[in-house]
């Protein structure tokens, strides 16, 4: 009985750690993109 409760228990790490990395994505674009817009930002203050 232990096995398929172990087996269980990896899966739902792993989609924990899937839920994670696209967290982690998806807030690498979101910096990527305030790090664009805060560039135009300064470059439109020195013009």
């Amino acid at each position: 009985m232990a096995m398929p409760v172990v087996t269980g228990g990896e899966h739902e790490s792993d989609d924990a750690v899937t839920v994670g990395n696209n967290l982690a994505s998806a807030f690498d674009d979101e910096l990527v993109v305030l790090h664009v817009l805060r560039q135009e930002y300064y470059d439109a203050l020195l013009e």
